[in-house]
């Protein structure tokens, strides 16, 4: 009599990168468990403003660990937290890659620009301004990853709006 396994119980054969960076990611969880607190949920508010200052810092980290990720794909994935100094908050960047010395350049930029700003004394929007080009200037590789996606997408609706305009 021939035995067969139940669906739920069958394997599906990976590779061996990807069993690599399946246990990877694992075992480094295991080693930071104890560290790093209950993961939180967290609630998405439309209005800045309306936020309290522990998600504020959350999204603030979310975004330097974005910022740090210049490809996209999974091969770059950066974390961001902060540890308490007496001398001041230290930034801790984690990655599964090296961060470029350059995104560190970059990001220093930006957090000394932001520690630098007057409100009041100074325009915010040069601020943001500044920021952004910054921003955008990390992330063109991501960018243009995006772009290319969407010149694909905006291909497929082309003969949509061709017809479209021919009934008008």
């Amino acid at each position: 009599m021939v035995q067969s396994t139940p669906p739920a119980l069958r394997t599906t054969p990976i590779s061996p990168k990807q069993n690599r960076r399946f246990f990877g990611a694992v075992i480094l969880l295991h080693a930071l468990d104890p560290v790093r607190g209950d993961r939180r949920s967290r609630p998405k508010v439309a209005d800045p403003d309306e936020l309290a200052s522990d998600l504020l810092l959350d999204k603030f980290l979310d975004s330097v660990a974005y910022a740090c990720d210049r490809k996209k794909g999974g091969k770059t994935v950066t974390a961001a937290a902060l540890q308490k100094h007496p001398e001041g908050p230290i930034l801790l960047l984690g990655s599964n890659s090296p961060i470029e010395p350059e995104t560190i350049e970059k990001l220093r930029e930006i957090l000394d620009r932001l520690k630098a700003f007057k409100f009041g004394q100074e325009s915010e929007k040069l601020l943001e301004e500044d920021i952004v080009r910054k921003l955008t200037y990390l992330g063109a590789e991501r960018l243009k990853v995006y772009q290319k996606k969407a010149k694909q997408r905006l291909e497929l609706t082309k003969p949509t709006f061709q017809n479209l305009s021919m009934l008008m």
